[in-house]
Formats: C-alpha cells, structure tokens, sequence
C-alpha cells in the first residue's frame, strides 16, 4: 500500500458524509495510481461492434488484464469493458519509456 500513497499530497476541504446525513470537511490524501503516458508512436483504431477493452488489450499487449491501459488513455471502463462502436480509440505503445511498465507493474504492487 506504501506505492499507493507514495506520490500523495494532503487535500483539504473534501466532504464527507455521516451516517446520520450530515456532511463534515475533512483532509485527505490524494492518490495517483498510473503515470501520465507519452502519446508518441501509439497506434490509434476505430472501434467496431462488440470491442471491449480485455479483447483490445489481450489483441495489442497479449494479455486481457491490462484492459486498464487502453481504458485510462480513453477515459473508458467505468462500469463496463464494452467500447462504443465508431469511436476513435489510442492504443498506447507497449514499450519500456512509454510508461506502460510503470503502470503494470504498479497495478501488479497494488493486486
């Protein structure tokens, strides 16, 4: 859990809610779990009827369970791995300086 927290800063002010509905401000700890990615040399595709983000990724990076790759660069995988047809979708280029080691193997850290 130290990675979690590693890059965190305090943030004041958030709100949260009590048991008894009343709201109270209190400090947190931001957290980041993926890096920015360089956008260089990625591939870009349309997507097509029946995509979804564990295909796409078992596709580009041999493996379905970096489905949260293309889904972060795409602002995609909130509560589903299908991928609306006609959209134009970044593959981020699996490559050593390309941050995506960073971010495999902080979800690997955090499983």
């Amino acid at each position: 859990m130290e990675n979690r927290y590693r890059d965190s800063s305090i943030v004041n002010g958030s709100k949260k809610l009590e048991p008894d509905g009343n709201v109270r401000m209190v400090s947190r700890l931001s957290t980041q779990f993926y890096p920015n990615l360089d956008t260089t040399d990625d591939s870009v595709i349309i997507s097509g009827l029946g995509d979804r983000l564990d295909i796409l990724a078992k596709e580009y990076y041999g493996d379905e369970s970096f489905w949260f790759v293309i889904a972060r660069s795409n602002n995609l995988g909130r509560g589903t791995l299908n991928v609306p047809p006609g959209r134009l979708i970044r593959i981020p280029r699996y490559a050593e300086y390309s941050g995506i080691s960073a971010i495999i193997n902080t979800y690997n850290d955090e499983r």
